[in-house]
């Protein structure tokens, strides 16, 4: 019998066929600004590392509806890392912003294993980290003090870690106010790029970060440009929020919404306004979240689209 693992990296590598005669002229750190980065998840578990498929339909609010093209896949999994990696550089982005949970969990382990598979390849991609405040995550001042020393002596010494001005990129998202002036009176944030991303507070000023990340598919254009103009003017970076669509309908939350893809026109018409816009960095919401189905990654539903349609304004902000 075949080997699993042959058989995903084959039919991986297949999928990259489009973009291998791809003229790609990467953007690297050192040429700042102009960055385009993308939300990354790693909390997904395939049949090897843990049976109940943690994320992939374990629960109604981690509902999939959707087919990835790599099937219900582990985060762990170095080809599966692989290809991933491969369609973003090959899709013109220059870094992705892990979605972490803390120390020692699975998505820290996760991020261990994404982290060592993109120092194998040598390739141009960086990493930053994304710290989750949530309630059962961060407490307090000083337990959210914790993870980011954490994040900082585990991870910000690769040489894969995003930097900015010199200093390692962390984002944290929906932190209150407390928190990130904790940052400030301990001394942390000035070894740092912080960034606030989401809710929590999003007016401290350039004395606590030096951007601000609106994690905000479901909103509107006008509501994008509002953070942009008010709130990134402000700051170090200004950076511009993406998004191909948005359905959290199949979740079971109290209220739902959808943003409609369009084929790629929501997602297009996302692009031009952040483009008209002039920012120092592009986000994109997301990379591979299923849940809320705001994913570019290739899956049966769409194919390959959305890699293409990055590529295509990826190569149009690099060159601006």
């Amino acid at each position: 019998m075949f080997d699993g693992k042959i058989i995903l990296l084959f039919f991986a590598i297949f999928l990259t066929l489009p973009f291998l005669g791809s003229n790609v002229n990467y953007v690297t750190t050192d040429k700042q600004p102009h960055l385009v980065g993308t939300f990354y998840y790693v909390w997904y578990s395939g049949p090897d590392d843990n049976p109940r498929l943690f994320h992939w339909n374990d629960a109604r609010c981690n509902g999939v509806s959707l087919r990835p093209s790599l099937g219900y896949y582990s985060s762990r999994d170095p080809d599966v890392i692989q290809q991933h990696i491969a369609w973003l550089t090959n899709a013109g982005v220059d870094f992705i912003i892990v979605s972490w949970w803390g120390i020692n969990g699975y998505e820290d382990r996760a991020t261990k294993s994404l982290i060592q598979t993109i120092n194998e390849l040598d390739n141009p991609i960086k990493f930053c980290l994304m710290v989750e405040c949530y309630p059962w995550t961060c407490s307090s001042p000083g337990t959210f003090q914790r993870l980011v020393r954490y994040v900082i002596d585990e991870y910000t010494a690769n040489p894969a870690y995003l930097r900015l001005g010199g200093k390692p990129v962390v984002v944290a998202y929906n932190a209150e106010a407390e928190l990130v002036t904790s940052l400030k009176d301990n001394g942390l944030s000035e070894r740092l790029a912080f960034f606030l991303c989401g809710g929590g507070s999003v007016d401290l000023g350039s004395d606590y970060c030096s951007g601000y990340i609106p994690y905000s598919p479901a909103s509107s254009l006008q509501s994008l440009n509002y953070y942009f103009n008010q709130v990134g003017s402000k700051l170090s970076y200004r950076v511009f929020m993406v998004s191909p669509g948005y359905d959290d309908s199949h979740l079971g939350r109290p209220t739902s919404r959808v943003v409609l893809r369009n084929n790629g026109s929501h997602y297009q018409y996302a692009w031009l306004t952040a483009l008209e816009s002039s920012p120092d960095i592009i986000v994109i919401v997301s990379f591979n979240e299923w849940h809320e189905e705001t994913s570019i990654e290739p899956c049966a539903e769409w194919k390959d689209l959305y890699l293409k349609l990055t590529y295509e304004n990826t190569v149009k902000f690099h060159t601006q």
